[in-house]
């Protein structure tokens, strides 16, 4: 299988949007995040959810499911006032930062980036790929390949 196949695959499977949202970890180059998924992968927000890609070339969002019901406003504000609930998913969140900053040049989202669409995070990656020339960032703040 090809790496856009693998790509391709990795950012149209996955939870129902209906009971999910996504959570984003951080943003980077496509054909080179993509790779990367062929190797073993940090624990995502959610000990039971899965990372993915989805992207919008030349962009890739990293990416995890988060259950609507836990992660909706008014129960993530309850939450953020647990210190280990919160604890936990700062570790999380800054692991799987820093497992795909060290192998790629990448743009961090903050903790608690959370979008209720696939479609939404596409929309999000054309606006910082067209309004803060994000590519342009990436490609001339770090590595063209993979680092290791």
């Amino acid at each position: 299988m090809s790496t856009r196949q693998i790509k391709k695959r990795k950012s149209e499977s996955g939870p129902n949007e209906d009971t999910h949202a996504f959570y984003v970890y951080c943003i980077g180059e496509s054909d080179i995040l993509g790779p990367l998924f062929e190797s073993e992968l940090p624990e995502a927000i959610e000990s039971e959810a899965r990372l993915e890609m989805i992207l919008n070339e030349p962009l890739a969002a990293i990416v995890s499911a988060v259950p609507r019901g836990h992660y909706a406003e008014d129960k993530l504000q309850e939450r953020l006032g647990d210190p280990a609930w919160m604890a936990l998913r700062a570790m999380r969140h800054e692991k799987v930062v820093e497992h795909f900053a060290a192998r790629a040049t990448l743009v961090p989202l903050r903790l608690g980036s959370i979008y209720l669409e696939r479609q939404r995070i596409r929309s999000m990656l054309s606006e910082k790929r067209d309004g803060l020339g994000i590519v342009e960032l990436l490609q001339r703040n770090g590595p063209v390949g993979p680092r290791h």
